[in-house]
């Protein structure tokens, strides 16, 4: 494992259990790409410790960046290295399988290391049920945090998250469009000039957000917001 990854999981582990000494599960969430078409997504394990392991998968669910709203996926099987996992429409009809593999080697090079990784990249392909299409993903380690299982981050429960979700997701739509009146009146923000700034937030993903005893992030640090959607930072 190289000195990226292991820097990473080292300081969330550290962040997270100097405010939290025990939770009721364990959140990955992995950022990629579905043909061509960016993605998110998130694996919740029942898990009471730091390593990645998906022996007791509670809920899974992957987004597109571009719309920003959860599609649920069923645990087919695993084994190994594989792992396949299912998707249904509202009707229960059966929309198409991820059929993926925790890769050895990181394909993209993201992960230089020569020893074998763990669960940072995940390679294989969508295949459409009805047998017509499949596409290539690609999926690298993004975050990891402590949650309960039922739809809640760090502090908040699933209602309570879901609610400051949706007002970090109109931060960044206002901040992005340039809306100075929502940002001033509902934030207390002030539009940056800097074209930085700029640049940092529209690459910004407002969906299953990184938290830990501090609060919850947007981006790569760029802001930070409590429990409330309050900015902190």
């Amino acid at each position: 494992m190289n000195n990226f990854i292991s820097g990473l999981l080292a300081c969330l582990m550290c962040v997270v259990f100097s405010a939290q000494e025990s939770y009721a599960a364990w959140i990955t969430d992995y950022k990629g790409t579905l043909g061509g078409k960016n993605i998110g997504l998130s694996i919740t394990t029942e898990n009471q410790n730091y390593a990645v392991d998906y022996s007791n998968i509670v809920e899974i669910h992957y987004f597109y960046t571009q719309y920003l709203q959860d599609i649920p996926l069923q645990l087919k099987s695993k084994q190994g290295r594989y792992i396949s996992l299912e998707e249904y429409d509202r009707q229960g009809k059966l929309v198409g399988t991820f059929n993926l593999t925790f890769a050895i080697q990181d394909p993209q090079k993201h992960f230089s290391s020569k020893e074998d990784l763990n669960a940072e990249v995940l390679v294989g392909t969508w295949d459409r049920a009805d047998g017509k299409e499949n596409y290539p993903v690609y999926l690298i380690i993004d975050d990891m945090v402590s949650g309960d299982g039922k739809g809640g981050r760090c502090n908040l429960d699933g209602q309570g998250y879901s609610r400051l979700q949706e007002k970090v997701k109109r931060f960044h739509t206002a901040a992005v469009n340039g809306d100075v009146k929502i940002l001033e009146e509902e934030f207390s923000f002030s539009l940056p000039e800097s074209p930085e700034w700029r640049a940092e937030i529209a690459k910004a993903v407002p969906h299953d957000l990184f938290c830990n005893y501090q609060g919850y992030m947007l981006g790569s640090g760029i802001m930070w917001f409590d429990g409330d959607g309050n900015i902190i930072n």
